[in-house]
Parts: structure tokens; C-alpha cells; sequence
């Protein structure tokens, strides 16, 4: 046998012990024997036909799993764009906004509206201007308070969004846009400074471990600089949503009012 088959059977050995490929004990062991031996069965070999039908199960197993995977990952795909899924994601962002004590009457408005028309497709502008059309109560938010609520739906919507295609195109990439500032929170200074905000999946899960464990933000205590050698000391944690986790973070990101965009893709910028 040469380098290369040698290499695959004992591939596909690994990933039988680890369950991936389903063949039995004994079919392991048969295919231990045959790389010890160091030559592949012949035709005239008793083993043979033995190693051809376990070759053939490995390739149909991997065959039909993938297939299966590829089905899945397409009906993802698919569902992204139908009205029903974006629905789904306009009422999750909105009853996360809720959980975050933010105006219920604004709240409602943008529901409300968002049934009529294409709301979250809106420049932000655009967007407080329809609402304060469309709002049953006088307003008890302030100006700023007021765009800086509807810029977290828009932004928290499209971050859901990008959450969602991460899992149907299974990326593991993350580009962190925007610049940071002197009160830029603990984690986003994190990413743009160490990582220039480019950073893969497992490095984003890391990350999270230490500044938002278990979806909670950390209490831990930091001093670290922002822009222009601005010293700040606050939790690892601050600002962040409890709950952020890798599956929401393009939603979340840095908490409440984040001006940084989380966008997966399929591969990063050096």
C-alpha cells in the first residue's frame, strides 16, 4: 500500500472509533490487521471480498449522511428568506427588547407596523420617523432615547439575521465592524484590539468563556484602554445581555446599544 491509503484507512479507523463512521468492532479490527499487514487484499485473497464490502458500507454510510446533512443545511437555507421565519425573528428580537425593560408602547408600535410593511428593511431615520407617526400614546422617551431604542431593533434584527445564516451555511468566521471609542465596553474593545476584528468561531466561544460565562457577563474587575491611551475600569462583563451567547452574538454583541455589526462569513480576512 502506499502513503495514501495507508493515511485513509487509518482515517477511517479514527473516525469509526469515535462513532462518526458507523461500522463494527470487529470491522475495525479487521481494517487494523490490514494496515499492520501493510498490503491491501488481493483478488485471489480470502480477504477480499471482506475489505471491499466494509470499504463499500463506509463510503454508503458517508454517502447517505452527507446527503442528509446537505438536505438539512439547504431546507436552513431556504426557510431564511420566507416571511414566516422572518416573522419569527421580528418577534424574537422584539420580546428580547422587552426583557430589557425597554417602552412597551414603543415596542408594541413596531410590531404593530412591521405587519404592514417591510419596517426593518428602513434606514434609521426613516424608521423613528414611522413610529412616532404611528404611536397611540405620547411619547415618554426622550429624542436620544427614542433612536437609540429603534437603532437596537434594526441593528438586533439584522444581527439575528446573521445569526441565522451562520447556522445554515455553518460559517465560523466573524468580521466585528466599527470603530471603537473611549466608552466602548470591555469585550468590543477586546475584539477590535487583540483580534483587529477578525476572529474564527472556537476564538469567539473562548472569548465569551471569559467575558460573558455561561451567558452571564462576568463581575470580574479590568482596567483596560480604549482610543487616544483612555484608561477604563469596569466588569468584564459590562454592558453585555445576560444570555449572549456564540448562537446569538451577531443579535447581542456587545449589549444594549452596541454600534459594532457581527457579521459570519465563510472565510476571514487575513
Amino acid at each position: 500500500m502506499n502513503s495514501e491509503e495507508i493515511d485513509g484507512l487509518k482515517l477511517i479507523i479514527e473516525l469509526s472509533r469515535k462513532g462518526v463512521i458507523k461500522i463494527t468492532s470487529e470491522e475495525i479490527d479487521f481494517l487494523e490487521n490490514i494496515v499492520k499487514r501493510g498490503t491491501m487484499p488481493t483478488l485471489d485473497d480470502s480477504n477480499y471480498n471482506k475489505f471491499n464490502e466494509i470499504i463499500d458500507k463506509v463510503y454508503n454510510k458517508m454517502d447517505h449522511e452527507q446527503a442528509n446533512r446537505n438536505k438539512q443545511r439547504l431546507s436552513k437555507i431556504d426557510n431564511l428568506h420566507t416571511k414566516k421565519f422572518k416573522q419569527f425573528l421580528i418577534n424574537k428580537v422584539l420580546n428580547d427588547l422587552l426583557l430589557l425593560n425597554t417602552d412597551e408602547n414603543v415596542i408594541n408600535t413596531i410590531k404593530e407596523i412591521s405587519e404592514k410593511s417591510d419596517f426593518f428593511s428602513l434606514d434609521l431615520t426613516s424608521a423613528i420617523k414611522l413610529v412616532k407617526q404611528n404611536l397611540n400614546k405620547d411619547i415618554t422617551l426622550k429624542k436620544e432615547e427614542l433612536k437609540l431604542l429603534i437603532s437596537d431593533c434594526l441593528s438586533q434584527y439584522d444581527g439575528a439575521m446573521n445569526d441565522a445564516t451562520r447556522q445554515a451555511f455553518e460559517f465560523n468566521d466573524l468580521l466585528y465592524i466599527g470603530n471603537t471609542c473611549a466608552d466602548s465596553r470591555p469585550i468590543c474593545t477586546h475584539i477590535k484590539e487583540t483580534y483587529n476584528g477578525r476572529l474564527t468561531l472556537n476564538q469567539l466561544e473562548s472569548i465569551l468563556n471569559e467575558y460573558c460565562p455561561n451567558g452571564i457577563p462576568s463581575e470580574e474587575m479590568i482596567t483596560y484602554q480604549t482610543i487616544n491611551g483612555i484608561q477604563r475600569t469596569s466588569t468584564k462583563g459590562s454592558g453585555m445581555i445576560i444570555g449572549t451567547t456564540v448562537e446569538n452574538f451577531s443579535q447581542f454583541r456587545g449589549g444594549k446599544g452596541c454600534r459594532h455589526t457581527a457579521i459570519w462569513t465563510k472565510h476571514r480576512n487575513s
